[in-house]
């Protein structure tokens, strides 16, 4: 059958898309997935379950067709559109991609746009020749950037016919790649009814390009476009699948002029919230999120705190090493992960817990819509290694950044923890006790309202408290990173610190046996107090009594400091030591 000049380009570009474009991304699929994972895509359903537990909810949400397609794991099945989305917009390689080498990523984000090109070509089938040569040379090019061959492309180029089988085959194929791409852009018209309507999107357009939210050549493609819908769409498919900084400074330009509409684009982006946890710094007109903790949440809390709290280093090694193995949920394997380091900074093992908190900082991404409940505490824990090397105003700086991470969610837990270490640089920092009250007593305040608002969320909530009431009992009696204050406490403070040790011993807060680290901090505290008290005695029975029960206050806390094994305890009892002596 012949077939006109106009007719033939059109077939030719059909072809260069359906079979050339789909081999090569095939090729750099798996090129790009053994760079990242370290192993070859072996096309089996092993590989295709990796990449699907890889997911967020959101792409698993907005990609099922092709995830449908991946799960198993045959890449001589996957077409065009579900190379795109792997290499492109996944959370597997795509994200990688796109912070690592972002030429490369444009490169294939432009065989892409050439791809749709086609795909919108009018019904008559017909392309003019200046048209197609203009779209073989584009093509040329991104196969020369990234070194793919382009011997087929100039020999389709010069094809002078096409059988009638390969034409019925080629427009089958189009019309699939076509139903692909119609239901990309529906997906898009569809929840476009969420933003806000009279949201104008050409306002913006410079602005992103200057801060590389958006290239020239996207601000360019969508000035171009008359409909506000399409303009929307296409800034949205630019926009949504770069990564979570690139969502995030997009959010932050929208919140900087109109939260309202940031606020639209939060629901536009994720249903769940997902976004939210992803812009750093959100305004507070933001409404804060609700989304809940991962489902086994509360088992690792309650299985590690035991642990930690008593020591048992390995039953800690052993379950995190279960929980790591037997659990896929990505967020709670990241939450045991930042436990674990816990342990090792207790343990003084500071470099394996930082290997593993920067690992945790890196794969937040994968928690979804737990990312920064991640983020902020692994650094706040990091921030804890700091203050065992003593750097305060570094710690103090995580812990601030941490705490501001959560300040727009409903995050109880992580906030409690930021401001724990807040309070700990503060305690150790510098300064006049009376200074030190001041500055401590709000937060230390707000800790405590956390906790007891919280207390059925949070299940470290008593051991939380504990440290509170511990650190404020010790600050009273003038204890610093120096040691035990020469001068006796005053009347006041003794008495503040009473309380203190009295909270300690109520049933919530009191521990079964006397030999953890905050048993041994209480100890301390009711040895300082009796032997001031008897300092200030005028009977001298009184002084004698004092005396003696200090100490033996002093012997059950040496005994519960060498079971604790803790070395911040171990300078408190000898300076304690140091201080019955005078």
């Amino acid at each position: 059958m012949p077939y006109s000049k106009e007719q033939l380009n059109y077939f030719r570009m059909v072809h260069i898309v359906m079979t050339i474009f789909s081999r090569a991304l095939r090729e750099l699929f798996k090129e790009e997935w053994r760079r990242f994972y370290g192993s070859k895509w072996r096309d089996r359903r092993k590989d295709g379950d990796r990449f699907s537990l890889n997911e967020s909810s959101l792409n698993r949400q907005r990609n099922r067709r092709a995830l449908k397609t991946i799960h198993n794991g045959d890449s001589s099945k996957f077409d065009s559109s579900v190379l795109f989305y792997c290499i492109l917009y996944s959370d597997s390689v795509g994200a990688h991609l796109y912070n690592r080498n972002p030429s490369k990523y444009r490169a294939i984000d432009r065989i892409r746009d050439l791809r749709n090109e086609v795909c919108h070509i009018a019904p008559k089938d017909e392309v003019k020749d200046g048209d197609f040569q203009n779209f073989c040379s584009e093509t040329i090019a991104c196969f020369r950037y990234l070194n793919l061959s382009t011997s087929k492309l100039k020999a389709i180029a010069k094809e002078k016919s096409f059988v009638t089988d390969e034409v019925v085959r080629l427009k089958a194929e189009l019309t699939r790649e076509q139903l692909a791409v119609k239901e990309y852009e529906q997906y898009f018209f569809k929840k476009l009814s969420i933003v806000k309507k009279d949201f104008n999107p050409r306002p913006y357009l410079e602005k992103m390009k200057d801060r590389g939210i958006l290239s020239a050549r996207e601000v360019k493609n969508i000035k171009k476009q008359k409909k506000k819908e399409i303009k929307l769409a296409m800034l949205l498919d630019s926009v949504v699948y770069k990564g979570t900084e690139v969502v995030a400074a997009f959010l932050n330009l929208l919140s900087e002029t109109d939260p309202e509409v940031a606020s639209s684009f939060i629901d536009f982006l994720s249903p769940s919230k997902q976004m939210e946890e992803i812009c750093d710094y959100a305004p507070e007109k933001i409404r804060r999120t609700t989304v809940k903790y991962p489902k086994y949440y509360k088992l690792v809390m309650r299985t590690f705190t035991n642990d930690i709290y008593t020591r048992d280093w390995d039953k800690l090694n052993r379950r995190s090493a279960f929980f790591l193995r037997w659990f896929q949920d990505a967020a709670t394997k990241l939450f045991v992960q930042i436990e674990l380091a816990y342990g090792y900074n207790i343990q003084g093992e500071s470099e394996k817990a930082m290997g593993l908190l920067n690992d945790t900082i890196a794969n937040a991404w994968r928690a979804g819509e737990n990312c920064s409940r991640i983020l902020a505490r692994a650094l706040a824990r990091k921030s804890l290694k700091l203050v065992y090397e003593e750097k305060y105003s570094e710690s103090r700086v995580l812990a601030e950044e941490a705490n501001m991470m959560v300040s727009t969610m409903e995050s109880p837990e992580e906030q409690i923890v930021c401001q724990k270490r807040i309070a700990d640089c503060l305690l150790y920092e510098d300064g006049l006790l009376h200074s030190k009250k001041e500055k401590l007593t709000p937060v230390w305040n707000t800790i405590i309202e956390l906790c007891q608002r919280n207390q059925d969320s949070v299940p470290r909530s008593s051991f939380y408290l504990r440290f509170v009431f511990a650190d404020k009992a010790r600050l009273y009696l003038g204890f610093s990173k120096n040691g035990f204050d020469c001068c006796p406490s005053s009347i006041s403070d003794l008495e503040e610190a009473e309380r203190c040790v009295q909270r300690l011993e109520e049933p919530d807060l009191k521990t079964d046996s006397e030999d953890t680290y905050t048993d041994a901090f209480r100890l301390i505290c009711k040895s300082k107090i009796a032997f001031d008290k008897g300092k200030v005695a005028d009977v001298a029975e009184e002084v004698e009594t004092w005396r003696e029960k200090s100490l033996s206050l002093y012997d059950k806390a040496a005994a519960a400091c060498r079971s604790a094994k803790n070395n911040g305890i171990s300078l408190m009892l000898s300076s304690l030591k140091e201080y019955l002596r005078k």
